[in-house]
């Protein structure tokens, strides 16, 4: 589905706590991950690797924010169509 928005993954990881999803990307890693959330089929957790907007990579700094942006837009938007999915939360790191 995120090949629809323009996105090119790479082969999806199935991880203990859900998928993550290795997105095509030039300069420094970028994914999508999610699982479920509280054992409810209908409750998911997101988050995006990174997690923040600058990517520290050998001494220089990549700003981030343009990819993640897209990324987590499509993605709220796939999961906002279905209509058996009643709960996203997204993480944003820091817990």
């Amino acid at each position: 589905m995120l090949k629809g928005t323009g996105i090119e993954t790479e082969e999806i990881i199935p991880e203990d706590w859900g998928w993550c999803i290795p997105i095509k990307n030039d300069g420094f890693r970028l994914a999508i991950c999610c699982g479920h959330q509280n054992g409810d089929d209908d409750e998911f957790l997101c988050f995006t690797d990174p997690d923040k907007p600058i990517v520290k990579k050998f001494f220089t700094k990549i700003d981030a924010t343009e990819q993640l942006g897209r990324l987590v837009a499509a993605m709220a938007k796939i999961l906002a169509a279905d209509p058996d999915i009643r709960d996203v939360e997204w993480s944003d790191g820091s817990k």
